[in-house]
């Protein structure tokens, strides 16, 4: 099983819009500050919740 680089930039672009981030420099930060702030799990509990909608 595998999955194409136009699937993943249309995942990252989605999981930016649903963050609310312009690029992935901000995505990059963001995950830094969550793991930092110990919101990691909530993060990807996020990315989970909107994969599961799309």
């Amino acid at each position: 099983m595998y999955i194409t680089e136009g699937t993943v930039k249309t995942h990252v672009t989605h999981i930016l819009a649903f963050l609310k981030l312009r690029n992935r420099s901000q995505l990059a930060i963001f995950a830094n500050a969550a793991f930092r702030y110990n919101i990691y799990f909530n993060m990807l509990q996020l990315i989970f919740i909107y994969l599961s909608c799309s």
